[in-house]
């Protein structure tokens, strides 16, 4: 059985289509092609030459498709934030909106980050994430809702945005966190504009659509950064994994095809 051992081994590493039908009718004396410990060694080869295939192929997604967003498709940032604001439905009466509430968000925002943050230092993961930094983020929180709500969606609020999102890429936080954090603003945003327009219920519409409009496009732009931060670094890493089977491949080549003659010769000497 070993020398079959010896003969799986060679056709399963040198050869991708064998007829193993084939080999049966030749070695009648042998038994079935595999038994014992040829079927365990037949499998160990097919499954790693057919994962490592796999791998190259997945891991090899996330650069075409950047690949394809740089490509003839691409826009520029300023194009594509235009057209984002727009499917989004922040006009200019729904900025203007958005920059006459702020006087009215302003003094109530300190109680809204101190409480969003209560709620983070719950979880066990953020309150480890977050550690002795809740100060600064606090002052940095402030000033992110006070640019949002100045209604100027602009190439620098772009950038700021998309800050956030490579950030949150580089420490691990993942987009269900920012996603529930804001959900967890959106949601006393809202019942501060309810308690405002509570004795003018005709503005609350078109207050409560803009708050979720620019809550929203904002979300939208930081875990778009987070993806393709993500995809980059997964294209990255496919090429350092293509490069390390590329050198195993050629440094065992040599072995494989001795194992392989001397599987060969084995198999005729027992015949």
């Amino acid at each position: 059985d070993r020398i079959g051992a010896l003969s799986a081994l060679g056709a399963a590493a040198t050869f991708r289509n064998t007829d193993w039908a084939q080999v049966a009718r030749a070695t009648p004396n042998m038994g079935p092609p595999f038994s014992g410990h040829r079927r365990r060694i037949y499998h160990m080869f097919m499954n790693r030459r057919d994962t490592g295939a796999s791998n190259r192929r997945a891991t090899s997604v996330p650069g075409e498709m950047a690949e394809q967003e740089r490509g003839g498709m691409a826009m520029s940032d300023d194009d594509d934030l235009a057209i984002r604001i727009r499917f989004i439905g922040l006009d200019s009466a729904a900025c203007g909106l958005l920059t006459a509430f702020w006087p009215v968000i302003e003094p109530e925002l300190p109680a809204i980050v101190e409480a969003f943050y209560q709620h983070v230092v719950t979880i066990p993961h953020l309150r480890q994430l977050v550690g002795d930094q809740i100060p600064r983020l606090k002052q940095t929180q402030t000033a992110h809702w006070r640019r949002l709500f100045s209604g100027r969606f602009d190439a620098d609020y772009l950038s700021g945005v998309r800050t956030i999102g490579l950030v949150h890429h580089r420490i691990g936080l993942e987009p269900r966190w920012y996603i529930s954090g804001y959900t967890f603003a959106l949601n006393r945003l809202i019942a501060l504009a309810l308690r405002t327009h509570r004795w003018s219920p005709g503005k609350l519409p078109a207050l409560i659509a803009a708050l979720n409009a620019g809550v929203m496009l904002d979300m939208d732009i930081a875990i778009s950064a987070y993806q393709e931060a993500l995809l980059t670094e997964r294209a990255q890493s496919s090429k350092r994994v293509d490069g390390l089977l590329r050198d195993f491949e050629e440094k065992t080549a040599g072995l494989v095809g001795l194992v392989a003659s001397a599987a060969t010769e084995l198999e005729a000497t027992a015949r």
